[in-house]
Order: C-alpha cells, then sequence, then structure tokens
C-alpha cells in the first residue's frame, strides 16, 4: 500500500524538522550550544537562525497531521479486523463446543432441555437474521441451549454453503458439512467444516 511506502520518508522528514524545532527550543533555555555538534546542520541553522519560519511551522504541522491521519486510520483498520476475528472466533466456539459435547456424550443439567435419548448438538446459521444457535437434539426434538447475533456491519454472505451442522454422538462427524463466510467493511474470513468434524478457519 502507498502509506506503507512513503511512511518511512514522511517520519525521516518529520524527525528533521521536529528535531530542528526542538533545538531552537533548548537554544531559547540554554546558552551552551556543546549539546549540538558544531559541525552539524542543525548547529549552523541554531547560529543563523533566531525563529521559526512560517514555512517550517507550515511543514511540521502538516505531516504531523499527515502521520495522525495515517495512524487514526491504521488504528481504525486493526479495530475492524480484530472485530471480525472475535465474530468468527465465536461462530468456531460454537462448532467445536457442539462436537465435543457430541464426542463425550454431555447432556445439560437442566433435564426439561432434554427430556429424551441425546442424539447430539447441532448449530443453526440464520442469514437472515446474521444469528447462529448451539441446540441439542433428543428423542427427535430440537431445543435451542443458546444464541448469538453477529456484530453490526458484519453478515454471513452468499459464499456461506451450509447453514445447518449436526454432531451425532454415534458417528463423531458432522451432517451437513460446509463453509460458514462471515464479511464486514471489505473483509472476510472463512469457517470450513469437513465431513469428519474438522473445524478450520481462514
Amino acid at each position: 500500500m502507498i502509506h506503507k511506502k512513503i511512511a518511512p520518508l514522511i517520519l525521516n522528514v518529520m524527525e528533521q524538522i521536529l528535531g530542528h524545532l526542538l533545538f531552537k527550543i533548548l537554544k531559547m533555555f540554554k546558552k551552551n550550544n556543546k549539546v549540538v555538534s558544531k559541525g552539524s546542520y542543525f548547529y549552523m541553522r541554531l547560529i543563523n537562525s533566531k525563529g521559526f519560519t512560517i514555512i517550517e511551522l507550515i511543514i511540521a504541522i502538516s505531516i504531523i497531521a499527515l502521520i495522525s491521519t495515517i495512524g487514526i486510520a491504521s488504528f481504525a483498520g486493526r479495530g475492524k479486523i480484530a472485530e471480525l476475528d472475535a465474530a468468527i472466533n465465536s461462530v468456531s466456539s460454537y462448532l467445536q463446543l457442539a462436537r465435543s459435547r457430541a464426542i463425550s456424550q454431555v447432556k445439560p443439567q437442566d433435564p426439561v432441555i432434554c427430556t429424551g435419548t441425546l442424539e447430539g448438538y447441532k448449530v443453526v446459521i440464520s442469514q437472515a437474521n446474521n444469528s447462529y444457535e448451539l441446540d441439542i437434539v433428543c428423542g427427535g426434538t430440537t431445543s435451542k441451549i443458546s444464541e448469538e447475533v453477529l456484530p453490526t456491519n458484519f453478515s454471513f454472505d452468499n459464499d456461506t454453503t451450509s447453514t445447518s451442522f449436526f454432531f451425532p454422538i454415534l458417528t463423531h462427524g458432522v451432517n451437513g458439512s460446509g463453509v460458514i463466510s462471515i464479511s464486514g467493511y471489505g473483509k472476510k474470513k472463512t469457517i470450513t467444516v469437513d465431513s469428519v468434524g474438522g473445524i478450520n478457519i481462514k
């Protein structure tokens, strides 16, 4: 990206200008100019200059503003990536939980949720509501255990190939293998669930 290429140059120029301004400030409070090498550019400028020029101030302020803008944009971009990572990891944790509970054949402590024979656990994706839920299947009846909604501006996009993943207790695999795709702010991440129940984020 362009800002990555010009950033080192901008920082170098900014260092030169701010360094010059700093030395002038130091000169105002300290008469001993030995703090700066007599052979340096800054020393010569200090001897021959009595104040800041308009051009120097404009350049310094412009560079500070540019660096600040780039920094804010970069920070905002990292925040969006972190938000996407959190969303995809949350969906993945639902899948991992359904799989592990099916393998261990664990029933919820609340007997009302599962009144029959435990058959497995299921994760259901709702593209219409951008939500996902963890269900338990007992005696042919499906009951919801928990549900969450994706953050604002994120959605399950059209690259999602499967919206129901059932992990039966007997086969330790999954019925409904496929891809879950989440996108937002021009970024995308996917979860692939294979036929044996493997869960991978890309």
